[in-house]
């Protein structure tokens, strides 16, 4: 129990989406024995449903991404993960075998206010005993409600849009991994730096003002 109250408090302490995101995937790696933890952003296009992982935490270390613009939280469509349909579309938790791995995946949605936003995937080597579920699960009901909180501070009450102070968090972020070099790779410290192509050119920030 002092363990699990350990992750809390870490998860807690922190103001920002990405470090949020990142503690309960690592905290769950480590409660649940997993062999690697994912989270995935799930965006709606056209009728069609979209998936993006942006955080990982694994055997091979640990990824995640700061921006709509990395690399590594490319959307690609839903229909390519067949387990995550039912998760996304009728918000029920899957179990599936992958036998190419011989694990097998557990896919958890994130759903707030009656939309499912994301996707929590578990893969272990065995499946998750009820107590592991119940882990898991407690630990995304706690992602759920702090994401309400930041959603909370981050917009203005009256208008509902993202406020100032969020809009030079995001800009920050941004920035600094432009000059990073490595957007995707962020959180991977043992990964070569690599550039984009065109990477090296300067950047445009384009300001619109809609019309009344």
């Amino acid at each position: 129990m002092i363990h699990v109250l350990k992750h809390v408090e870490s998860i807690t302490q922190h103001r920002d989406r990405t470090l949020l995101e990142l503690g309960v995937a690592s905290a769950l790696f480590e409660l649940v024995k997993a062999l690697e933890v994912n989270l995935y952003k799930v965006s709606e296009h056209g009728g069609e449903h979209y998936l993006a992982r942006v955080t990982h935490v694994g055997q091979d270390g640990v990824r995640y991404v700061q921006s709509e613009f990395d690399d590594e939280g490319m959307a690609a469509p839903l229909g390519q993960r067949r387990e995550m349909v039912a998760c996304v579309e009728q918000t029920q938790i899957v179990r599936v075998h992958d036998s190419a791995r011989d694990a097998y995946v557990h896919c958890f949605p994130i759903n707030v206010d009656r939309r499912v936003l994301g996707v929590l995937e578990v893969v272990c080597g065995t499946p998750l005993a009820t107590e592991e579920l119940d882990t898991a699960e407690g630990f995304l009901g706690l992602y759920r409600n702090y994401l309400s909180l930041l959603d909370y501070s981050e917009r203005d009450t009256l208008t509902g849009l993202l406020n100032r102070k969020t809009f030079d968090e995001n800009l920050g972020k941004i920035l600094q991994g432009l000059s990073a070099g490595d957007l995707s790779l962020a959180g991977d410290s043992t990964a070569p730096p690599r550039r984009r192509q065109n990477d090296e050119g300067k950047h445009w920030l384009a300001v619109v003002q809609a019309g009344q």
